[in-house]
């Protein structure tokens, strides 16, 4: 997993920053490369205990969750969650919402985790936009590569009815 959210980082240059801020006067503050950057940092590994169940693994999520994040790294860390039961695995991503708020939090987060590679989105006919579009690059997959079932936009948010 490592390996692969490493390899993507590049799309999503935020996640090896860190915010900066001058002194008094010197202006506001900016985003800059962090130093020594380690992916080992922000990935990692963390068994669940037995029975591995939606109880204790809420328990281990929310032990995760405590504590303030170091900034001096990037405000970001991934955790899988191995030994839940029959055989599954969990993800717990936690991110500050300085480096990313709502839609654009999921915007960041899925340029670093397809694990899936999807077909390119291709165009209907002459003439005619593909309108699943964004309601197909939004959609989340589970962890069985089947599309999580979602009723479509609400009405007046901007996006095309289908």
């Amino acid at each position: 997993m490592r390996t692969v959210i490493g390899q993507r980082l590049p799309l999503a240059p935020r996640l090896r920053q860190v915010l900066y801020r001058p002194r008094r006067g010197l202006g506001p503050p900016v985003w800059v490369d962090a130093a020594g950057f380690d992916i080992r940092d922000h990935v990692r590994a963390q068994p669940v205990p037995a029975p591995g169940d939606e109880t204790v693994l809420l328990q281990v999520c929310a032990g995760l969750n405590t504590g303030r994040m170091d900034r001096s790294r990037p405000l970001w860390q991934v955790w899988l969650l191995t030994g839940l039961a029959e055989g599954r695995a969990g993800l717990f991503i936690r991110l500050h919402h300085v480096v990313a708020d709502g839609i654009a939090a999921l915007a960041l987060l899925g340029r670093c985790s397809t694990l899936i590679p999807r077909p390119p989105l291709r165009r209907r006919g002459p003439g005619r936009r593909n309108r699943s579009r964004l309601h197909a690059s939004w959609r989340p997959t589970c962890c069985a590569g089947q599309r999580v079932p979602w009723p479509g936009p609400r009405p007046g948010c901007g996006i095309p009815q289908r």
